[in-house]
């Protein structure tokens, strides 16, 4: 989350206060995206015996989520 307030921080200082719209506008299309194509694409996890995860974790693996909102963001 900070770097996105980095990058709304800088569009503000750029073009005013209606930068301050793109980091918002960008983290939302990302997550639109992601709540979209992850139905679609449907890659399943790794199974725990390929790698150890600390948590439990559902849902697809594909899109990632971080590199949605990292590629909104920062382009």
């Amino acid at each position: 989350y900070a770097l996105g307030g980095l990058a709304t921080l800088a569009a503000c200082r750029l073009v005013g206060w209606r930068g301050l719209l793109v980091g918002p506008a960008c983290y939302a299309l990302a997550v639109g995206a992601d709540f979209l194509l992850k139905p679609l694409i449907e890659r399943s996890r790794p199974s725990a015996d390929l790698i150890a995860v600390l948590g439990s974790t559902a849902g697809y693996s594909c899109p990632s989520t971080h590199a949605l909102i990292y590629a909104a963001t920062f382009g």
